[in-house]
């Protein structure tokens, strides 16, 4: 009988690793809300050859760049998650990643963490981000990224009432970390999933180095193709629940 916990506790355990964002309780977590939240809130899409690479914290005028030339060169659309402040000070490069085909979606102005500021200040991070893009670029996106992945029942609910669909992940690369290319690789490439949102970033805070996500980026998206992996944005990723999604007024 022993046996056979430990044979399930294994079990458990490997599930959790292959597909826990960072901890058991958050994939408990994200796996309920994703449930409670059909329509305003995903981390990760449905089973399928379908796989979509997003960035985070961008743009800036270093790896954004290089992030979106590699992606020229591979024919691959991904999905950028943008900071509001990073937004207006490098707004040229924002423009670059929607004249070339790639999805935006909004990642609060300046990287707070939700968990710690109150109700209408949520609003205004994500409505002063909103207004950047627009201003920017003319697009709405309905798309929301919490800074450090941190949503729960009440910030999702406020998300929804304001028509936005929050979007989490099941694949983190932890490039933050400074990580080598041959680490960023292993990363996505050990614990991808049919229907992985994938994380990474295009924008760094000092002492961070991207320079491992960078030249990471080929191999991952050619090893991705031979697993059989298509390479799409979170809109295409999501689509099968897209009509639900509402318009920001």
């Amino acid at each position: 009988m022993r046996s056979i916990f430990l044979l399930i506790a294994i079990m458990l355990s490997s599930f959790v690793a292959l597909y826990a964002p960072s901890t058991a309780k958050e994939t408990m977590n994200w796996t309920l809300y994703a449930h409670n939240f059909p329509a305003s809130f995903s981390y990760r899409g449905p089973v399928s050859h379908q796989v979509a690479l997003t960035f985070d914290d961008g743009p800036d005028l270093r790896y954004t760049p290089q992030i979106l030339t590699i992606l020229r060169h591979e024919h691959v659309k991904a999905t950028f998650f943008i900071l509001g402040t990073q937004a207006i000070r490098y707004p040229s490069v924002l423009r670059r990643i929607v004249q070339e085909g790639h999805s935006i979606g909004n990642h609060s102005f300046d990287h707070a963490n939700l968990f710690r500021v109150s109700s209408p200040d949520i609003v205004r991070e994500i409505l002063f981000t909103d207004r950047a893009i627009r201003r920017i670029t003319g697009i709405h996106t309905p798309w929301f990224r919490a800074p450090y992945g941190n949503i729960n029942t009440t910030i999702l609910n406020q998300l929804h009432q304001m028509g936005y669909w929050a979007v989490n992940w099941s694949v983190d690369s932890t490039d933050w970390r400074s990580l080598s290319s041959m680490q960023v690789q292993h990363k996505i490439l050990a614990h991808v999933h049919p229907g992985a949102i994938i994380l990474q970033h295009c924008s760094a805070f000092p002492p961070e180095n991207l320079s491992g996500t960078v030249a990471a980026l080929p191999a991952i998206i050619r090893a991705l193709r031979h697993q059989g992996y298509d390479l799409v944005t979170i809109p295409e990723l999501l689509a099968p629940h897209r009509s639900t999604v509402r318009t920001v007024r």
